[in-house]
Formats: structure tokens, sequence, C-alpha cells
């Protein structure tokens, strides 16, 4: 893993930005650091590169990699390189290195863009092909590595995080769709990020950019699938081909069924679990995975998670805010960067992580509601009758208050919006008192636009599931990047190889779970290989104690700190700490996180000259 930053512009040689770029991102890449500019017909521009080294650790695959006319910044690892290089080989082809960088840009010299349908793995590349005076730059099909882009003019900026766009552009502009969206989720979908100038690559995509003419062309690859080996060796041989490395790997193993996966099947023997304070949720994890680690006689070694290099709640928040960037409010990047900060200390370079296999195979229980499809409104007049009775009696109101969301919004979309978000519509409304519907018809054009690649054949869950890949995962796949090169390591995800997702896209919804389980298929696979009662315990997830700080909080303290959210939406804090019933703190934990994390990311972000 690495980092990249890249400039084109008509106007200036802007070297020196390029320079505080790479110094932005330099923690994605400690081990070496370059940078190359080039002039093309009065055209100026500067490709950058801050290295992890994992694959071939010599100098000569250090980075920018030029070869002939072709130079190549690429962030990420390709398990299949070894196969494609043996093809370029029987082509003619002549390697100096024995890193995957090179069979890109060779790959790229025999098959033009067309090597992105041969590539395996996890990527962000940025091409400049001097001899046809174009720029091609690209993400892997499933946002895994981030790649942000910002234009201005005719002039273009890239690089593998935002901060690394802010050395060449005057200043981030808030995008006020992209505050109801995130209001309305509490993240944001691809292509978005907060910020009106500055955007992602979509997970999948191809752009390339004729220097001469500045036209741009975008192009969704559709991946080359091999035929697929037997289901009972598919997984086994996605885990194994994430192994290779020339450093040293570890697992994140949280005694969950995903983890539980990956070391079962993996060569590795060492497993990483993280442990918060006793008493929390994740109590039954850890005693889990010790059993679990016992059985499949691998070493587990427990981190406990404590907040020493942070002296306040708030010191928390505003690392996340800095360190994500992008508007999602997710307390575990916390978590995340330490217990990754500790594997790195301790000489891993490598971790795997079970990550992904919840949106691919039906693993959360707010998937079920979606297989009501067209029955939902029938299902919504019983609740209506049973609503005042369970509020009554108190029963389950953290839990169900989504699910009657879910039940009363009347478009599909919309009411999958509310299984994910904290916010209910009346909160929306409360927020949103004139342009609620702008908003929201904005947003469903955008969903829309989404499901526009997706079969015309489909059910509520299928394209719900569909969104979750642009959506709820990569928000993930965000934070699991983020952290991880915070603290120079490269996180692997096995159950998002490419053949892997295409087993997932070929099972049915029933397949994957039903009204009364969830992760069917999974644990079908698992079942001969780990003892039963490992398999069909609840989910437990990756829950650090964000419920204990929040309860710690007093009213007028957190009336000071929704001061930016007052001053941005014209409403009082008490309005708002009124009218969302904020003193019900135990049911509205995160209600409370995700208000208090936009009030940061504001106070950060606006006039951020």
């Amino acid at each position: 893993m690495c980092g990249v930053s890249f400039y084109f512009s008509k106007n200036a040689n802007l070297v020196s930005e390029l320079e505080k770029s790479l110094k932005s991102i330099e923690h994605r890449g400690p081990d070496a650091q370059g940078l190359q500019t080039y002039e093309i017909d009065g055209n100026f521009i500067g490709i950058g590169h801050v290295r992890l080294s994992i694959i071939d650790l010599a100098e000569r695959s250090n980075q920018p990699f030029e070869f002939e006319e072709n130079i190549i910044s690429f962030n990420g690892e390709i398990y299949n390189f070894k196969s494609i290089r043996k093809d370029l080989e029987n082509l003619g082809a002549k390697f100096n290195t024995l890193s995957d960088t090179e069979v890109i840009i060779q790959g790229y010299k025999f098959y033009g863009i067309d090597i992105f349908k041969k590539l395996n793995g996890i990527y962000a590349v940025v091409i400049l092909d001097r001899s046809n005076k174009k720029l091609i730059y690209s993400r892997d099909p499933m946002g895994v590595k981030q790649l942000y882009y910002s234009v201005v003019g005719d002039d273009l900026f890239i690089s593998s995080e935002i901060r690394g766009i802010k050395p060449f552009i005057k200043k981030l502009n808030i995008s006020d769709q992209d505050i109801f969206e995130f209001m309305t989720n509490h993240y944001l979908y691809e292509p978005s990020t907060g910020f009106s100038n500055v955007k992602k690559v979509m997970p999948g995509q191809v752009v390339t950019l004729d220097i001469v003419s500045n036209k741009y062309e975008y192009i969704t690859v559709k991946p080359e699938i091999e035929d697929l080996i037997a289901d009972n060796n598919l997984l086994q041989e996605s885990i194994k081909s994430q192994e290779m490395s020339d450093v040293r790997n570890v697992i994140l193993f949280s005694g969950g069924l995903d983890s539980t996966l990956i070391a079962k099947e993996a060569n590795e023997t060492k497993l990483l679990h993280a442990k918060f304070s006793k008493g929390f949720i994740n109590d039954e994890d850890y005693y889990y995975s010790k059993l679990i680690s016992k059985e499949l006689k691998k070493k587990q070694e427990v981190v406990d998670i404590k907040s020493k290099e942070f002296s306040t709640f708030m010191e928390e928040v505003d690392f996340i805010v800095e360190n994500t960037e992008d508007l999602i409010a997710d307390y575990t990047f916390i978590p995340s960067y330490q217990l990754l900060k500790h594997a790195r200390e301790n000489g891993y370079k490598v971790a795997l992580s079970g990550m992904g296999a919840d949106e691919l195979f039906g693993g959360y229980p707010r998937y079920i509601p979606l297989l009501l499809g067209s029955s939902r409104k029938f299902v919504k007049m019983i609740f209506n009758f049973l609503k005042p009775i369970l509020n009554f009696l108190n029963i389950g109101e953290k839990k169900i208050s989504r699910f009657f969301s879910f039940l009363e919004e009347d478009n599909d979309l919309i009411a999958f919006s509310r299984l994910n978000g904290y916010l209910s519509k009346k909160d929306m409304n409360f927020f949103y008192p004139n342009s609620y519907k702008v908003h929201e018809i904005k947003y469903l054009n955008k969903l829309k636009s989404i499901l526009l690649k997706f079969p015309k054949q489909r059910n509520l869950f299928s394209a719900c599931e569909y969104l979750e890949r642009y959506g709820f995962l990569t928000r993930n796949l965000l934070i699991a990047d983020k952290s991880s090169m915070l603290t120079s390591m490269e996180l692997r995800v096995p159950l998002l190889d490419r053949r892997v997702v295409t087993l997932s896209s070929s099972l049915n919804a029933y397949e994957k779970l039903n009204f009364f389980t969830t992760k069917i298929y999974l644990k079908k696979f698992l079942k001969n290989r780990i003892s039963k009662n490992f398999l069909n315990r609840r989910k437990v997830g990756f829950n650090p104690p964000l419920e204990d700080y929040i309860s710690k909080l007093k009213k007028a303290e957190i009336i000071r700190l929704l001061k930016p959210i007052q001053d941005y939406f014209k409403l009082s804090s008490e309005s708002i700490y009124e009218s969302l019933e904020l003193d019900n703190k135990n049911s509205n934990v995160y209600k409370i996180w995700q208000l208090i994390y936009l009030a940061r990311w504001l106070k950060k972000y606006d006039n951020n000259d």
C-alpha cells in the first residue's frame, strides 16, 4: 500500500505543491518517496508517489515507475500479478523487477486499458501515456482503495487522500447536498466526500484524459472472471492468494464468523484480537475468540484497546474528523487505528481482515426487513396498531425505532435509508423545514443513477444489497484504508476477492439469509470446519464503548458542542436538543454521536482557507 498524488495544469508547473501533497500523505508510504515532472505540448504534469514496500522491497520497484513512454504511480496489491506476468512474457515482455507495479505498466503496453479487466486486487492507479498524450486513472471495482480528484478550470488534481488535494486548491467547499445525505445515512454514497469541489473516482471506473483536447472519457470496466473453481475451494483460494508478501502478516481476529473463516483457511498462525474495557458487549467476542483460536491451534494476541494517546473524548472525535476527512461518522476508526498501530509497532506490515462478508452474504440483521418486499405495506398496518403498545411497554425501543421508520416510508429506497440512518423523517424535517423534499429528490436521483448499472429484474433486497457496495461498504473500506495507512500498515480483504464477489452475485437472497438467520452460505461452508456452537451465536460487531462516553455528557455540554450545527442550520442548539429528544441518551446514543461528529467536522472545514 502506498499513496499517489498528481497534477495536470495548463497554467503552471506546480512541483512545490506536489511536494506538499506528498508530504501530507507520507504516512501512507514511509519507505520511499519520488516524483517526476513533465511538459507535454505546453501542459505541465507532475506525478508523485510514497511507498510502503510489501512486494519486491528493492529500490528498483520504487515509484513513479517508468517503462518506455509510460509512467505509473500505483497504490494497492494485485494478487494475480504472477499469472498476468506469465501471459505477458509469452507475448514477449521482459521484466526488470519482481513487482506487481511493472506488471500493470507492461500490461498497459500490451492490452491498453483492458489490463484493468485482468486485475484481481485492490488499487488506485495513475498512468501517464506520453506517446499517446493521455492520462489514465482508475480505482478497483469494490472501492477498497481511495482515489480523490478535483477539477479546477482545465486543471486536474489527484491524490489518495483529500489532504493531498488541498495544496493545489484554495479551499474545500462544503456541499449542502452532501450534508443532507449525511444526515440521512451518517455516511455518503460514492462519489461524494462532503465537499463540492473534491470527488472520488467511482469503484471500477477507468477515466482517460486526452491531454491535447482536454476531453475526458469514463469507462466502467467489467473484470474478466475466470471459471469459478468448486465452491469448497473458492473461498480457500481467495484467502490464501492474499497472503503473499515479502513482509510479516497478521490476521485481525474478532472471533466472529468472518474472521474465523479467514483464520481457518489462511496459513498464517498469528491472530490479533481487540479487547475493550471489561463489561462491554465485546466480552462475548473475546470469550469465543479464545475458544476458536485454541481449536484452530493458532496463537492469539489480545490487544487491550485504551485511549492512551487521547486525554478526552473530544480529542478522539477531532482525530477521527482530521483523518477520515470524508463526512463519515464512524467511531470505530479509533480502535481500528489503535489495533493496527499495535501491529505495526510489533513488526507486522500486512493485516488480513474479514471485512466485506456482511455486505456480500447477508450478514446484517437490518437486511431481514428487506425480504418483506411488497408485503411491507401490510406489515406497516400491523405495526402501526402495535406501536403504541410497544412504546408504552418500552419494548426494544432502540432496535425497533429504525424498523418503524423503515415501515413508515412510502419510497423503498428512502425506507432502506431509514434502516441505515439514525435520524427519523421527523428529525430530518426539523432540520429541513422548507427544503426537505428538494434535497430528497436529488438524493433519490443519485441512488437511482447507481442502480442504472444493476439488472432491471431485481427485488428490494438485491437492489439495496447492490447500493451497499457504493455506500455502507465503501464507508467501511474508507475507515479501514485510512486507519491502516495512518499507521503505515497494509490491510487486505480476502472476502472481497473478485471471485468471491462473483459467487455472491450468483446467490439469491434466501441462499444468504431468511427471517430467522443471516449468512446462511458462509455458515454452510464452515459447518464441518469448526465446532457447531461457534456458528449460530448472535452477531456482536465491532463495538467500542461509545455509549459510555455519550452517557457522561451533560445537557449543557451537548448544547455547547452543537454550536457549529446551530450556525449551519440557523437553529438554536437548545431547540435541536429538545426537538430530537436527546435527553433520552440510551435511545439516542448514535444520534447524539452523529450530531457531535458533524459539529466538529463543520468546525474544522467551514471557512478552511
